[in-house]
């Protein structure tokens, strides 16, 4: 299943500070799914609402393979409330409607209610149900990896590790730390080679995602092959958000191993960025965004 968004930068700001552009998904077992996640008899209440999407500054195509469509949406848990608008109910996230509850006062209360005891922050809805299904996912359980290609590196047919970014990279790195100051990610890593061939870090993947480290008081840590990354991740960071930079030829290969199907292939854009949800260290979800440079690196 695939969805796609088009939307502008400021109204990908929220939360992780990001709105999709492209959200894929990769398939599971639902039951074993509704199990893991410890799904609340909320779902079955929820079950008669219509869904409906507000955001009408996004355009949304969907696929038109006929599969059984599973939306998984985060929010904020100090933001999440319920009002009453023309009659009808609604789930928000600040400003953003996360679910439209119709005439149903009761749904939405006892959905809020369930949030808030639960410490849910994702609502998912299975939409070729009827009517669909809907049930919440708590925090604890997603893991979030934020993942760019270095920005433009100062020479630009060279591999040598020494390559530092270009002034224009410069600048995409600086945009990449405003992008994600409030996206709560607590690690920073980039590359470096094998021990065989020296174990030397990449100076332009460190480059990339220094800016926000720093901004953060953390250090920047290591990695030389997507398996390892991936194999960090699941074992020291559960539960909490990491951005990775990588390049063309690794980044395809660490979304597979998060378990994304069917990566996109990135060849001379810079400006590709990938959030992938992880719940459970066994589902994941992926959503494709773009972000420019400007000139004050905002």
């Amino acid at each position: 299943m695939q969805l796609t968004y088009r939307s502008t930068l400021t109204s990908i700001m929220h939360g992780l500070g990001l709105m999709p552009w492209r959200y894929e998904r990769k398939k599971m077992n639902h039951l074993s799914r509704l199990y893991q996640a410890s799904i609340l008899v909320t779902g079955v209440l929820l079950a008669s609402a219509s869904y409906a999407d507000k955001s009408t500054e996004k355009k949304r195509v969907l696929s038109a393979n006929k599969v059984s469509q599973e939306n998984c949406t985060p929010f904020d848990l100090k933001s999440i409330d319920i009002r009453k608008v023309k009659g009808r109910w609604e789930l928000i996230d600040g400003k953003r409607v996360v679910h439209d509850f119709g005439y149903k006062a009761k749904h939405a209360k006892l959905a809020l209610l369930a949030i808030r005891q639960n410490q849910f922050s994702w609502i998912c809805v299975i939409r070729d149900l009827f009517p669909p299904f809907i049930y919440f996912i708590p925090q604890d359980q997603v893991t979030k990896v934020v993942l760019v290609r270095h920005a433009e590196k100062a020479i630009i047919n060279s591999n040598d590790v020494s390559v530092q970014l270009s002034n224009q990279g410069e600048q995409r790195a600086t945009t990449l730390a405003n992008i994600l100051d409030v996206s709560g990610v607590s690690a920073a890593f980039a590359t470096k080679q094998s021990q065989g061939q020296g174990g030397a870090p990449y100076v332009r993947t460190m480059e990339t995602v220094n800016n926000y480290a720093d901004s953060k008081g953390f250090d920047v840590q290591y990695y030389h092959s997507a398996p390892e990354i991936v194999d960090i991740i699941k074992e020291q960071y559960v539960g909490q958000s990491v951005l990775v930079a990588g390049h063309t030829s690794t980044v395809p290969d660490i979304l597979e191993g998060l378990g994304i199907n069917n990566p996109p292939a990135i060849t001379d854009q810079f400006n590709n960025l990938f959030v992938v949800f992880l719940i459970n260290n066994d589902t994941a979800s992926m959503m494709h965004l773009k972000y420019e440079v400007h000139e004050d690196g905002n």
